[in-house]
């Protein structure tokens, strides 16, 4: 025993610890190194089947759903991988005197997972001209390139006409830097739509294919949370605040609701049913309390809503029928968001202060025990406000002193509900305001003109930390804080100082959007210039 647990230590004890044999981990990109037939080919074979030759051997998984071929075969395709070569084999033969182009997509990864580096396509036709039209551009999330988005154009005939967004008639996926591209188009207007998971991104309006080779304005999709789903009211039921609760089939913008038209009648009619406010919770915007005065009596009521199907379309329900004269509220509002979170860093020295509630709430504050302190537990003035009935926003009447911790607090019972309820959980956060000298400079001009307000945010690559600032329609000039920056903004043509995304059902082009292809590094008493802003 004595022997075996000698060598045991003799083993163990001569074992390094090292990187795993084989080399440095492959993250060489797969290549598309030919294809067949050779693209701007015409008088192509309408028997023809679409040949690829990898630089390795890649997932035979990820082929077939990124394959876009286009215009669509009429009835799909069968395909084969034998090694690093790749068919594909129309179901039908092809059109006569036409120009087809087909896309290998970015999802085609190696069997380490590496993606294509950029879609590859080829283009050819069956006739004896091919489609010379080109749409080129670049997606971008948060300032920031979206690789292997998918991004659809569709080819518009009649512009009153729905487009149905489950074909397209072109279709690709961006690269590494979010570019992409289409050739070999035919002439026409087209509507372009990318999309990355939960996100879309139209662009703003309708565009023309131009020549290939020619010089064209970059185009410029902004991903963002669009919601496909049509409006349908799918619950109404009472909360224990006694607030009556709708849940929708989608989120909703707070701005929408304050004129959404809400009717409620009892069954059988009453004469004092009254809404007082209206408000989404930030952390549930599918959801809106309604908060008002309601018969006592245990009886039936229907909800209806009016004009939000005319922005979000309808689809389905439209009324909801619920029980009123429950119990009298007895449940305390509860803090449910605050802005800034809690240890922020870098705040600046007049920041608002943002909390929301679980039920509209009244003031009930004590400037000795409610309010904001600094590092010494000096008060410090605010001025307060309640842009919603679930909400208070705090401003300091005074600009706070650069680097130095600051906490605000709210105490039990600091606010109640319409019932009387005091809050009985106690809240504090803490946060920190910025020193002057680590903020520099950045400038630039603006290219283009625009019809609207414009825009910039810049969004810390780091932090996620973001700023928005607007700006002249010639140059501009913002101190920022030190570090590396993401850089988008838009046009706010209606004036309400945020974008309009736009709807796919019912049809709604979005405000203009555009991004700074670079990151923009920001460096403390230095002025970072020269960053020119090309407006759609």
């Amino acid at each position: 025993m004595r022997k075996v647990l000698l060598l045991s230590f003799l083993f163990l004890s001569c074992a390094k610890i090292g990187a795993p044999p084989g080399g440095p981990e492959d993250k060489a990109t797969p290549e598309v190194l030919f294809v067949s037939p050779s693209s701007g080919s015409l008088r192509v074979d309408s028997s023809i089947f679409f040949e690829f030759v990898f630089s390795e051997k890649v997932l035979r998984t990820t082929l077939a759903p990124n394959v876009f071929i286009s215009p669509p075969l009429a009835d799909s395709f069968h395909d084969e991988l034998k090694g690093k070569t790749y068919r594909v084999y129309p179901n039908r033969y092809l059109r006569k005197g036409v120009t087809y182009v087909v896309t290998l997509g970015t999802g085609v990864k190696d069997l380490r997972g590496n993606p294509l580096a950029q879609a590859a396509s080829f283009a050819f036709s069956t006739g004896e001209v091919i489609d010379s039209g080109e749409i080129a551009g670049a997606v971008f999330d948060q300032g920031a390139p979206a690789s292997q988005a998918l991004v659809k154009i569709y080819r518009i005939t009649d512009t009153s006409a729905a487009t149905d967004w489950q074909k397209p008639d072109y279709q690709t996926s961006t690269g590494r830097e979010g570019l992409f591209k289409f050739s070999f188009l035919p002439a026409g207007r087209y509507r372009l739509l990318a999309s990355a998971g939960p996100k879309f991104g139209l662009y703003h309006r309708d565009v023309s294919a131009f020549k290939i080779g020619a010089k064209a304005f970059p185009i410029q999709l902004a991903l963002a949370p669009l919601d496909t789903t049509a409006l349908e009211l799918l619950d109404a039921r009472f909360n224990t605040d006694r607030l009556l609760v709708l849940t929708f089939s989608r989120t909703l913008d707070f701005g929408d609701t304050l004129a959404a038209g809400f009717f409620i009648s009892a069954i059988p009619p009453v004469e004092n049913i009254q809404i007082r406010s209206v408000f989404l919770n930030p952390n549930h915007k599918e959801k809106l309390f309604l908060a008002g005065i309601f018969p006592t009596m245990e009886s039936e009521a229907v909800v209806r809503f009016r004009t939000l199907a005319a922005r979000y379309g309808r689809g389905g329900a439209d009324s909801a029928v619920f029980l009123v004269g429950a119990k009298p509220d007895g449940v305390p509002p509860k803090l449910v968001f605050s802005e800034p979170p809690n240890r922020r860093e870098r705040m600046g020295f007049s920041d608002t202060l943002k909390f929301y509630f679980s039920e509209p709430v009244r003031p009930n504050f004590e400037a000795s025990v409610s309010g904001l302190f600094d590092s010494l537990g000096t008060a410090v003035p605010m001025v307060w406000s309640q842009p919603q009935a679930n909400a208070f926003f705090f401003a300091p009447q005074r600009e706070l002193r650069p680097g130095e911790w600051y906490r605000f607090r709210f105490p039990a019972g600091a606010v109640k509900d319409g019932a009387g309820n005091l809050a009985t959980d106690s809240a504090s956060l803490s946060f920190r305001t910025y020193f002057p000298d680590s903020l520099g400079t950045v400038s630039g001009g603006i290219i283009g003109k625009a019809a609207g307000r414009i825009y910039l945010e810049f969004r810390e690559v780091r932090s996620g930390w973001s700023r928005t600032e607007t700006v002249g329609d010639s140059s501009f000039s913002i101190p920022m804080l030190s570090g590396k920056y993401f850089l988008s903004g838009f046009v706010d043509g209606d004036g309400d100082r945020k974008r309009e995304s736009g709807s796919l059902a019912p049809f709604r082009f979005p405000e203009p959007a555009f991004f700074y292809p670079d990151t923009v590094f920001v460096r403390a008493r230095f002025e970072t210039e020269g960053i020119e802003i090309r407006v759609p």
